[in-house]
């Protein structure tokens, strides 16, 4: 029991790199979604549609997961990644059968 300061995370949290991974495979789907709405051209509209994807999960993910005293970033990386699957698979195969993104 000296003075040196315990390394071990505490019990209850997920691991600092889940969250990290969570993040990363989050922008890695909104850049697919942004590619498939283009149908796989690099357009100005592709990175437009890329910032949307990234920014909309992303505040959901903060005012779920985020506010309040302190700020559990793994936990709003996972939102992230759950919004970012669940909104845009939705778009992807709902807006087809409106007719939107049709050539």
């Amino acid at each position: 029991m000296g003075s040196t300061p315990q390394l071990a995370s505490t019990p209850g949290r997920p691991v600092r790199s889940l969250g990290a991974i969570a993040y990363g495979l989050g922008v890695a789907h909104g850049w697919m979604a942004a590619m498939h709405f283009t149908h796989h051209e690099v357009t100005p509209a592709a990175f437009a549609y890329f910032v949307i994807a990234v920014v909309v999960p992303l505040l959901l993910a903060y005012l779920i997961a985020g506010r309040g005293a302190r700020r559990d970033w793994n936990k709003v990386g996972l939102w992230f990644l759950l919004l970012s699957l669940l909104i845009f698979v939705g778009l992807a195969h709902g807006l087809p059968l409106l007719g939107a993104g049709a050539r």
